[in-house]
């Protein structure tokens, strides 16, 4: 779904009968983009955090004298990492070693356990050796700017995801009206989203994707 058609939906529809986030044209203000764009980007975290929407795994060769690994497209030993790789990380599910088999993670009774946590991956026991990373990733960030073209901008999200990603705009917007009332019912509007992704969880409808493998470069990721 395009930016603009997503104001539009927040404009008629949950915004509509609170009078706020709108011009007099009954669409989204360009002065308030940065403050609703960087609810759609809490929103999207906040979904992606509860549904598996994008699974993907990476390719990491590890040499013996190096224990701890990154997942950050700024460290030195990443090689062709561009882009919002760095960023939709929120966490690493699978590390499969080289034979094909999923190893121990974060055990403390186990010495060969490797150890994970946000976006780094830590070897006891190091070696030169080549392993898939398998980690459960955000939705790139929109840019938060008043400047920006709403209909060349795209929320990649399935279509059932739309709902309550309205909601929870929704939810912050009114939320932040300032007023005791505004407050309550921004809370009543989080409640209706917590709801809305309850209810895909125990629908099914969410599917774990099939994570994509990238090319592997010595000491990192391409």
């Amino acid at each position: 779904m395009l930016l603009s058609e997503f104001f539009d939906h927040l404009s008629y529809g949950e915004l509509s009968q609170y009078g706020v986030g709108t011009d007099d044209a009954g669409k989204i203000a360009n002065k308030d983009y940065p403050r609703i764009i960087s609810f759609i980007n809490t929103g999207l975290t906040r979904i992606h955090t509860k549904l598996p929407l994008r699974i993907d795994s990476v390719r990491l060769s590890t040499t013996s004298g190096k224990m701890r690994y990154e997942l950050r497209s700024t460290a030195d030993w990443v090689e062709g990492i561009d882009g919002p790789f760095q960023d939709n990380i929120l966490v690493i599910s699978e590390v499969i070693g080289s034979d094909g088999e999923s190893l121990v993670l974060n055990d403390d009774m186990d010495d060969a356990t490797i150890t994970v946590a946000d976006r780094a991956v830590t070897f006891e026991q190091p070696a030169d050796d080549t392993f898939t990373v398998t980690y459960q990733g955000n939705h790139p960030k929109l840019p938060v700017s008043r400047r920006i073209d709403p209909d060349a901008i795209e929320i990649d999200v399935p279509d059932f995801v739309i709902e309550p990603l309205l909601t929870f705009v929704a939810s912050k917007v009114i939320g932040s009206g300032g007023s005791a009332e505004s407050i309550q019912e921004g809370q009543m509007k989080l409640q209706e989203f917590v709801l809305q992704i309850q209810e895909l969880i125990d629908s099914g409808m969410v599917r774990t994707p099939t994570p994509t493998t990238q090319r592997t470069k010595p000491y990192g990721w391409v």
